[in-house]
């Protein structure tokens, strides 16, 4: 959303690029629910639904649908080590490498992101 105030100098309506804010997907794993709020720099977004904590997976993210247990706690792992669907190259990367498109199980998903955890230390830690 692009805030605009008016120059009354010029009298224009002009828009102000800092005060730019995106829509992003929030998960609630509690109830397996998503929606969609503006970036908050508060402490936490609740749910809407059961009040619980929600994790911030990104405006690209896909839930998936309730009764699908294993995506909601693949999706739940992913959150937890704070990897979100924040860019196309992130979609790619989770789909590609972490979960293999759904066809690892939810220990070969943990497993992908400790070897990406590392990978990502060591190239830390040789800069």
């Amino acid at each position: 959303m692009i805030r605009k105030e008016w120059n009354e100098h010029l009298q224009i309506a002009e828009e102000q690029p800092e005060h730019l804010q995106y829509r992003s997907k929030w998960a609630c794993f509690h109830c397996r629910t998503a929606f969609v709020r503006f970036q908050s720099q508060q402490q936490a977004v609740r749910c809407p639904t059961c009040e619980a904590i929600t994790s911030d997976m990104g405006y690209l993210f896909q839930p998936p649908p309730k009764h699908n247990k294993k995506a909601w706690a693949i999706v739940q792992l992913l959150a937890k080590h704070h990897i979100a669907y924040h860019r196309a190259g992130a979609v790619a990367f989770i789909n590609a490498f972490i979960t293999e498109y759904g066809k690892l199980p939810l220990k070969g998903v943990q497993k992908n992101i400790d070897l990406y955890l590392a990978d990502k230390k060591q190239g830390v830690a040789k800069h």
